[in-house]
């Protein structure tokens, strides 16, 4: 079972987006984005590649970075 993570963004500006984090059981399979204002929504995949190039690119271990992210 995966687990979601749903997160609350406020803009400068006071606009007000959600973030639905749906993260697999194995994590170095990658995680899915959803991002809503309320009226209209985009979606996205972050994949395993996405955070090896990333975590790489920010010279962390698979485990820091995925903590780090996950938050």
């Amino acid at each position: 079972m995966s687990k979601k993570v749903l997160s609350k963004i406020t803009t400068v500006g006071s606009q007000q987006f959600f973030l639905l984090t749906t993260i697999p059981v194995d994590k170095e399979d990658g995680f899915n984005l959803l991002l809503t204002d309320g009226q209209s929504t985009w979606t996205g995949t972050f994949s395993a590649d996405d955070m090896d190039k990333q975590r790489k690119r920010l010279k962390m271990d698979f485990t820091s970075y995925f903590n780090q992210t996950e938050r």
